[in-house]
């Protein structure tokens, strides 16, 4: 299962070819920057959220989804802290899912 517990001890890997990078995405009738994911189904990238985007700059296949986390959370309140997993751990969902992303 992929609970939140069985999430935060696994060690994520990028799938091969998969990243972040930071390219002109058009919004809101204009072009804007933006941290985007590319992958080899992705080529023309997807716009990722701050936190996805440093989630995924921490993805190395040798740390654990906890000590990825343990950086973006280290100012914040316990409340905070378990807000910030949650959300990484669903976005890690997303991210299997979409095939950028392994254990």
């Amino acid at each position: 299962s992929f609970d939140t517990a069985t999430a935060m001890d696994a060690v994520p890997k990028l799938a091969a070819g998969a990243g972040v990078e930071r390219r002109p995405i058009f919004a809101d009738d204009q072009f804007q920057w933006s941290h985007v994911l590319i992958a080899d189904h992705r080529p023309d990238g997807l716009p990722v959220s701050p936190l996805v985007s440093a989630l995924l700059a921490g993805v190395d296949g040798r740390r654990t989804t906890r000590q990825i986390v343990a950086p973006l959370s280290a100012a914040s309140s316990e409340a905070e802290r378990r807000m910030i997993e949650e959300a990484a751990v669903v976005s890690l969902r997303l991210l299997v899912v979409d095939g950028a992303v392994g254990f």
